[in-house]
């Protein structure tokens, strides 16, 4: 549990896109946007070698609100409920109530302004429902739309 949050809530975005619980069958699109060298050159983790890796990484991102130190969202579209992207809190901080955000998005979607809408959202969320003092996110400097 992470605050006063048992479960990881859905968050509308608009008519064409929300925010929802990640799951391990999100791992294909996921693998698919992620290894793409214009996404995973902006993201400050490993890239997944393979659907086997892959998985590994969805399990863990899932895995970390059950173990009450973050909270993940894959950003999907309302009509078909494919992951396009994925946004979150991670280093929770229990005692200074404070989290780091990070987030990925499929180069399809980009300049769409969907991230911007799924940060506002996230960044409300954190602030009033589980009630965090500080949000900070780390950014590649050459990543402009980020900044």
């Amino acid at each position: 549990m992470l605050g006063n949050c048992k479960i990881v809530p859905t968050i509308y975005l608009d008519d064409k896109y929300y925010l929802r619980e990640q799951r391990l069958d999100d791992a294909d699109a996921f693998y698919e946007y992620y290894k793409n060298p214009l996404v995973s050159k902006q993201i400050l983790a490993s890239v997944p070698n393979n659907m086997i890796d892959a998985r590994a990484v969805m399990h863990y991102w899932i895995d970390l609100f059950h173990r009450g130190q973050g909270i993940y969202w894959a950003i999907a579209k309302r009509h078909d409920d494919q992951m396009i992207g994925a946004i979150g809190l991670h280093d929770y901080n229990h005692y200074h109530l404070r989290a780091e955000i990070s987030y990925d998005l499929n180069q399809a979607f980009w300049r769409q302004g969907i991230m911007r809408k799924a940060m506002l959202k996230i960044c409300q969320f954190s602030f009033n429902e589980l009630k965090l003092n500080r949000i900070q996110a780390s950014v590649l400097p050459d990543n402009k739309a980020s900044i």
